[in-house]
């Protein structure tokens, strides 16, 4: 006799994203966190005013306040270093002749030892 009644399906199955998904649809994502931060932040202030007011301020919105900040700044990436620009890689064709350049060069150089040593 079995105690535990066996797994039911999930009603909700996950989503799975792929990563060109992610790329793709980071932006609009982005943008919608960022909308409905802005909200949040309106209700916080508000609320912080009206504290004021009343002259007594509840410290929750203070920290939902700083919350709200820290998040956006996440999302517009102002917490990271900035990225320096790499210089653009050459094109293999230019790669290739140069280092065939150099082979050359050094079998000039290696035939001039072996003829005059």
């Amino acid at each position: 006799m079995e105690l535990l009644p066996p797994d039911p399906v999930p009603h909700i199955l996950a989503i799975e994203l792929t990563d060109e998904q992610v790329t793709e649809q980071g932006p609009r994502i982005r943008g919608q966190l960022i909308h409905r931060l802005e909200r949040m932040w309106e209700l916080a202030a508000a609320e912080m005013e009206r504290g004021e007011l009343e002259q007594r301020q509840d410290p929750r919105f203070m920290e939902l306040a700083l919350r709200i900040i820290d998040r956006e700044a996440k999302l517009y990436r102002l917490t990271d270093a900035p990225k320096v620009l790499a210089e653009p890689e050459e094109e293999e064709a230019v790669v290739t002749l140069r280092a065939r350049q150099q082979v050359e060069q050094q079998l000039r150089e290696l035939e001039l030892k072996v003829v005059t040593g």
